[in-house]
């Protein structure tokens, strides 16, 4: 009896996540021609077609189901080039689009204290974005924006850890972790790279792993829930976060990954075939010049403004063994 109620359960659990994969996926379909248009003109700003992407992104601002994304991404072009002036308007246009409603007329300590949290996680980006854009903190404004946007990108998906990742991912986790992506945060620390650090005008022996500035790019997830925290000293919940989240991780290149797990999990239990459109979904992410742009772009030390990241040049430098996938489709 015991185990004829456990094929049940099981049963049940994987009929429901059909169902509700066939409803994300049904939404994703409907959108389907702008999402592809979206994701090329990203692709063509970061590859030497910047007035063609920016054509096609400008004309997806008047579609309702695309709007949102589109404003994201020509913001990000600016973003990506240092030009906050020009990027925030996209950035707050596409949230209010997003939120056209009232604010939660929170102040600026109670939304702090709400960062951690994952309901209302882009609303409450958004808000916190306007009160520092009033008090002239534009950095700080910017980058709430973008974080807020991302997170709409990614469908609501928060960050899990490499560890999970490395469940059912081992050999591309054994050869990433060897990669300078893996140690990446290992370079805040001092007395690590001082030769480097000594060229590009930073002090060798300081301890940079609580600067916010690095953190961004030295860590996954930094800024959103799920994702890298600074853990205070005896926080073993926090420290275990920051641990899962150190340096450029799966999810630091592929996106959060609490949505796309659970469609892994149910592939690997009913050893079924699964498409790209699936994982695309629920805010998972295929790995192209996108990924690398947010870090290397002109804000990078040591890069001269007009600097151009060459993907086709440095993507086989420090990316992890390619595993064929078993039930891939596509």
């Amino acid at each position: 009896m015991k185990s004829l109620l456990n094929s049940h359960i099981k049963f049940y659990a994987s009929l429901c996540v059909f169902v509700l994969l066939g409803v994300t996926i049904a939404a994703f379909a409907a959108a389907g021609d702008g999402y592809s248009k979206l994701d090329q003109a990203a692709f063509d700003a970061r590859s030497g077609k910047l007035e063609q992407a920016q054509a096609t992104l400008t004309s997806l601002l008047a579609d309702k189901d695309n709007a949102v994304l589109a404003g994201y991404e020509l913001g990000l072009i600016h973003y990506e080039d240092g030009e906050l002036d020009k990027a925030i308007p996209f950035f707050k246009a596409a949230l209010a689009t997003a939120f056209p409603g009232p604010g939660s007329g929170r102040d600026e300590k109670a939304l702090t204290a709400l960062l951690n949290q994952e309901t209302d996680a882009a609303k409450i980006r958004y808000e916190l974005g306007l009160l520092c854009q009033s008090q002239g903190k534009q950095d700080e404004a910017a980058k709430l924006y973008r974080d807020g946007l991302s997170i709409i990108a990614s469908q609501g998906a928060t960050y899990i850890g490499v560890k999970k990742c490395k469940s059912c991912h081992f050999k591309q986790w054994n050869s990433w972790r060897k990669t300078k992506m893996a140690l990446s945060f290992e370079s805040l620390k001092p007395g690590v790279k001082s030769e480097e650090k000594g060229k590009l005008k930073f002090d060798p022996n300081k301890d940079y792993t609580k600067d916010p500035t690095c953190l961004g790019c030295h860590t996954s997830g930094y800024g959103i829930p799920g994702g890298y925290v600074v853990a205070a000293d005896g926080d073993k919940a926090a420290l275990k976060q920051a641990k899962d989240n150190a340096g450029v991780t799966c999810e630091g290149c592929h996106g959060p990954g609490s949505r796309s797990i659970e469609i892994q999990e149910d592939i690997k239990e009913n050893k079924r075939p699964y498409t790209f459109a699936e994982l695309r979904a629920v805010g998972f992410q295929r790995t192209d010049v996108r990924s690398c742009t947010p870090c290397h772009n002109t804000s990078d030390p040591g890069k001269e403004p007009g600097y151009h990241f060459v993907y086709e040049d440095n993507r086989t430098e420090d990316q992890h063994e390619n595993i064929e996938l078993k039930y891939r489709q596509d």
